[in-house]
């Protein structure tokens, strides 16, 4: 299970989420900045598939990707993309 903390401080706060994956997944790779098409993102990657599951901007703006959970996901064996990937 996916798990998301948000702490409150007196000068912002601290934002913290995990990532879920099966044990035979490689481990991520440290957060770096990489380019996106409209500015610098901060995130930690996935390096079997490019992806990440949290990332930052310089502007303030933060995302993090969580599993469904209203409804039972069937994992298939395998897939042909990241869901990070637009094409």
């Amino acid at each position: 299970m996916c798990t998301v903390t948000y702490i409150p401080t007196n000068d912002g706060f601290y934002l913290t989420s995990n990532r879920d994956e099966h044990r035979h997944r490689s481990p991520a790779l440290a957060p770096a900045i990489y380019k996106a098409f409209d500015g610098d993102v901060l995130y930690p990657k996935d390096p079997d598939k490019n992806g990440s599951w949290i990332a930052a901007k310089a502007t303030g703006n933060i995302v993090v990707l969580l599993n469904g959970a209203f409804v039972k996901h069937n994992q298939k064996p395998t897939y042909t993309k990241s869901r990070g990937q637009s094409s």
